[in-house]
């Protein structure tokens, strides 16, 4: 049976899930908020899936372990999609893996194996001895232990994230036992400490991943989710990855209480991310507050940051002036919220929030609100990950 891939753009997403979710007839997958896909270019939407999943779990690996979950009768358990990804690649490239063995033949065709062939008994004759029984040696696949997990695994890759390689249909799996899943994860474990191939060891790690994953799951339903209901996590960490260069620990206010002669810390606000800029011979400085809103799909303003947003920003800009006054009317403060970009602008500055129970004398005092067109910092988050 084939499943068909409908592809959708936020705005016809029924909660705020990104992912992908698996039925047995089709797969829905939602794109996060600003990023629009042309749902007739099949290739080019399961491309950017595939980027969108693995970008989940570069950029907040605590969230992919606790959120790629299920809500068709799955409990929220961790999927290990860079092993599923990395299974599929590799078996494209390498196929099964097998053991390799030396196997010898008499007269057999092949490369001679001078050792072998000296231990049998030769034929003297006036010239000297002759071997008329020459032991050829050749080489051969065979399957083993390895080789029956390695396949089991790739298995459950593909019946999971398969439809993204443009492979569809069903796959029908011999479902284990939790102790046949057991003892294949120790004979793993076994293996670990005596492979020396790169490619096997890389594997093993993968498979061993794979497998915990499977452990306590009686099957594979074919309803479930691979996905995100937390992408706001995601949106913060790119921010704070790409744009981020100063240490937050410098940027952390907070209150302390006197009480009955003890005196103690509250809690510690904590902005998304700080950016150094220099100017020439001056540095500006940027407070940045990540906001995943729909107020770039929309332009509606009920879709902006609240009052409590905007002072909490002026309140980083307060301490920032009070601790580091080198920056002293060099600070500045915005909002960063996604949409897509028609233009070669991927970032626009859109407007501005400021307080009406202040005089608003510092440029800190003014937050703007910063548009970031979604793909631009998704392929940004991607190439820094990889060194680009």
């Amino acid at each position: 049976m084939t499943r068909t891939v409908n592809y959708y753009n936020s705005t016809s997403a029924p909660d705020e899930f990104v992912g992908a979710r698996v039925f047995e007839t089709h797969i829905d997958f939602y794109f996060p908020h600003g990023y629009i896909v042309d749902a007739l270019n099949e290739n080019d939407c399961r491309k950017k899936a595939l980027d969108v999943l693995y970008l989940i779990t570069l950029a907040a690996p605590s969230l992919y372990e606790s959120n790629f979950s299920s809500r068709f009768g799955r409990k929220a358990d961790s999927i290990p999609l860079k092993s599923f990804i990395w299974l599929i690649k590799d078996y494209s490239d390498n196929g099964l893996i097998f053991s390799i063995e030396k196997r010898y033949k008499e007269g057999g065709n092949g490369r001679i194996n001078w050792a072998r062939t000296f231990k049998n008994i030769p034929l003297p004759t006036r010239s000297g001895s002759i071997y008329l029984d020459l032991t050829a040696e050749y080489k051969t696949k065979t399957d083993n232990m390895l080789t029956i997990i390695h396949e089991y695994c790739l298995k459950l890759a593909y019946r999971e994230i398969g439809w993204l390689f443009g492979y569809n249909n069903s796959i029908k799996i011999e479902e284990l036992t939790d102790a046949q899943k057991i003892f294949y994860e120790r004979y793993l474990l076994r293996e670990q400490n005596c492979v020396f191939d790169d490619r096997k060891k890389i594997l093993i790690n993968h498979l061993l991943r794979i497998l915990r994953y499977s452990i306590g799951k009686k099957d594979f339903s074919d309803k479930s989710e691979v996905g995100t209901y937390k992408f706001s996590h995601v949106w913060e960490r790119m921010i704070q990855k790409v744009y981020g260069n100063k240490s937050l620990d410098e940027f952390f206010p907070n209150a302390i209480w006197h009480i009955n002669g003890v005196v103690k810390d509250g809690s510690r606000l904590r902005p998304d991310t700080v950016m150094e800029y220099a100017d020439g011979e001056k540095k500006r400085l940027y407070i940045l507050d990540a906001k995943y809103y729909k107020f770039g799909l929309y332009n509606d303003i009920n879709l902006l940051p609240g009052s409590s947003d905007v002072q909490k920003q002026i309140t980083y800009g307060d301490h920032a002036m009070l601790r580091h006054g080198e920056y002293e009317g060099r600070i500045k403060n915005a909002f960063v919220l996604p949409f897509c970009s028609d233009s070669d602008e991927k970032i626009q500055v859109v407007g501005y929030a400021e307080s009406n129970w202040r005089e608003n004398e510092s440029s800190y005092q003014r937050v703007y609100l910063l548009l970031m067109d979604t793909e631009y910092l998704i392929r940004a988050f991607i190439a820094g990950e990889h060194g680009g």
